[in-house]
């Protein structure tokens, strides 16, 4: 294929993250993931008790055990995916590169109350 730009000026041009907006990012990522590893030890818990409180029984009462197992399931299958593909975010923001020259820390604005 034929470039255009030089591989070192289309590095060069490539965007850049600061660390803070990293950290952030990461910190979203790890907020969400300790929700779903609290959700998933729930319905962990919730099908473990279900198959405890109801060993099986016949006919209807099958169908409606092997249902409530199964959305039990298919929640923690969910779970999983969801944890699996945290992993892959928090990679994929691993792999971005940084700004070599971030900007200087902002200071904090602080607005003060009007006189009454």
């Amino acid at each position: 294929m034929l470039r255009i730009v030089s591989r070192r000026l289309e590095e060069r041009s490539r965007r850049r993250y600061s660390p803070v907006h990293l950290a952030a990012r990461l910190a979203q990522i790890d907020e969400i993931a300790a929700h779903a590893h609290t959700q998933r030890a729930a319905a962990a818990d919730r099908a473990a008790a279900l198959q405890r409180a109801w060993p099986g029984g016949c006919g209807c009462r099958r169908r409606w055990r092997r249902a409530w197992l199964g959305a039990q399931g298919n929640a923690l299958a969910v779970l999983d995916g969801l944890l699996a593909r945290r992993l892959q975010a928090t990679r994929g923001f691993a792999a971005l590169p940084l700004d070599d020259h971030p900007a200087p820390a902002r200071r904090r604005l602080v607005l003060e109350p009007l006189p009454a």
